[in-house]
């Protein structure tokens, strides 16, 4: 019998395991994680799950015990420390050893720590990747009358909404020149900092942490500019880095991430990579995603193709965030545009981003038809941005069912 290991107990991990379910997988599967927990829901963990009170239990997508009555073998709390690809062996944490015909390599992504240069002689500067985070920074939460937040990333405003929504003074400290630089484009930025300060958040932006100290159970931060903060709980929220040392000690290519195929395999072709640990080819370079899509996408792939069923990945990239009353939706990747239309109605916001004449990406705040349906419409093939234009931004003038859609598309369509 295949014996299939599964090291990573992540939202791929998670999603490998139900589509190995689905496509009715014969083999024998072992699940190996360095967390107590099994695979869990992790996005609720800069949201809700800081505001509301939430067992963590309530976050599994299947209790230990339903992982075992499938016929699971789980090594929890026992993470993988050496992989041996000649002997096809992984050596756990406690000395074990499992022997696997077939690997899956979801070891994620953890978190980025402030610079080496930065004084952080203070200590207990908060990072949240994982429900024990999450757990520690909610229950100093509780006593806290600050935050400072390092970082306007995606998690960082997540975290900042939670607090300011608890009633805590909240400052954002960020490097770039405006928030969520790295994930969405500059009017969507322009609209959520907006929608952050009317809830009393503070932002500093182009601005780094130069060092971190603590006294008197309060923590103070010198920075880039001269100006020094004061708070009760410091929070690096600065991106993440992938988890590739397993990898990279067993002699896997690495590039940014564990080098893939767009089958999602290693150049051992008994070794699959997927999620955050993972980089895979896309317009000539190596690219990494970290998102739910992403990881759900991959894994699919790979238990096709575990199961003998053809696959390849060319994602559709799409994110997500709730920040307040807000829903943040974006596909595609908006990286080298030309220009943005914007199309507006009370709180709803549509960012049309264009090269070339062609749509490349969207990003939406409370506007999710239009995501829904340009998500379908972008992974049919390429949307002209006249044709979007001609049809004034209502892409269900476009959408139609398959053997419907060159009467729907050329009905609309003008001289260029």
């Amino acid at each position: 019998m295949e014996k299939l290991v599964v090291v990573g107990t992540g939202h791929a991990a998670s999603a490998l395991l139900s589509s190995l379910a689905r496509h009715h997988y014969q083999g024998r599967v072992t699940l190996v994680g360095d967390e107590t927990h099994p695979p869990y829901n992790r996005p609720p963990l800069s949201k809700k799950f800081l505001s509301e009170e939430i067992n963590p239990a309530e976050l599994y997508f299947r209790r230990p015990e339903q992982l075992a009555a499938s016929g699971i073998d789980l090594h929890l709390g026992d993470g993988a420390a050496k992989l041996d690809t000649d002997r096809r062996t992984i050596t756990l944490a406690s000395g074990s050893s499992v022997e696997y015909s077939v690997l899956v390599l979801a070891t994620g992504a953890l978190p980025r720590k402030l610079p080496i240069g930065v004084d952080e002689s203070g200590g207990g500067v908060h990072v949240l990747r994982n429900i024990d985070d999450a757990l520690r920074l909610k229950a100093d939460l509780r006593a806290a009358r600050s935050i400072v937040v390092i970082g306007a990333g995606y998690v960082g405003l997540e975290v900042a909404a939670s607090c300011a929504l608890l009633g805590k003074e909240v400052t954002v400290v960020e490097a770039a020149t405006r928030v969520l630089a790295r994930v969405a484009g500059s009017e969507l930025a322009g609209i959520i900092q907006h929608v952050h300060e009317s809830h009393g958040v503070s932002f500093l932006l182009e601005t780094t942490v130069t060092r971190v100290s603590k006294a008197a159970g309060k923590f103070n931060l010198e920075l880039s500019g001269g100006d020094r903060l004061t708070a009760d709980i410091v929070l690096c929220a600065i991106g993440a880095v992938p988890n590739i040392d397993l990898a990279e000690a067993a002699g896997l290519a690495i590039d940014r991430g564990i080098v893939t195929d767009t089958h999602c395999l290693t150049a051992d072709d008994r070794i699959y990579a997927i999620g955050d640990c993972a980089t895979f080819p896309r317009d000539g370079t190596f690219v990494r995603l970290e998102s739910v899509q992403n990881a759900s996408d991959q894994a699919e792939t790979v238990a096709r193709r575990i199961c003998g069923l053809d696959a390849e990945y060319d994602p559709l990239p799409w994110f997500w965030s709730d920040q307040y009353d807000l829903r943040l939706q974006s596909v595609g990747l908006a990286t080298g545009a030309e220009g943005s239309i914007i199309r507006s109605r009370e709180n709803s916001h549509s960012i049309w981003h264009h090269r070339d004449g062609r749509i490349i990406a969207l990003d939406t705040i409370n506007a999710s038809r239009d995501h829904m349906l340009a998500r379908k419409v972008l992974a049919r093939g390429e949307l002209p941005l006249n044709l979007l234009q001609q049809v004034e931004f209502d892409l269900s003038r476009i959408w139609a069912a398959p053997n419907q859609r060159s009467n729907a598309v050329s009905s609309e369509r003008v001289s260029s």
